[in-house]
């Protein structure tokens, strides 16, 4: 009896071995992807302004578009003046994150990256 028990626990241990040392499911998402965010008001009825983040903090990346958005329309807001059928488009480059920026009348948007970090952030009414 008490043989039969220690050869239960050498088989269990084998096999919690053998699951942990197995590779991964081919279907299950890599840590490499990155981590994901999505912060502020989703578009619904009305007003949004929201952010999308991978691998980098929401508080960053509006710092970061707030930067570009500054830095696109500069000086003194004088290159956003756009009218009800125009949009304004440009890339710029801020504390090494590269941004393409896209405004219209009532709506803006903002998509950079800097190395593995991202993110798009999108305001209108």
């Amino acid at each position: 009896m008490r043989t039969e028990r220690a050869l239960a626990g050498l088989i269990g241990a084998v096999l919690v071995l053998a699951l942990l040392a197995a590779p991964a499911r081919a279907d299950a998402a890599p840590s490499d992807r990155g981590v994901k965010r999505t912060c502020g008001l989703l578009p619904g009825d009305g007003y949004y302004n929201f952010i999308k983040t991978t691998n980098v903090s929401c508080r960053e990346g509006n710092r970061v578009a707030s930067k570009a958005y500054r830095k696109f329309c500069a000086p003194n807001f004088q290159g956003c003046d756009v009218g009800v059928n125009d949009t304004d488009k440009g890339r710029v480059r801020v504390d090494g994150w590269r941004c393409k920026i896209k405004l219209g009348y009532e709506s803006s948007q903002q998509r950079c990256k800097k190395g593995r970090m991202r993110f798009i952030k999108k305001s209108g009414a």
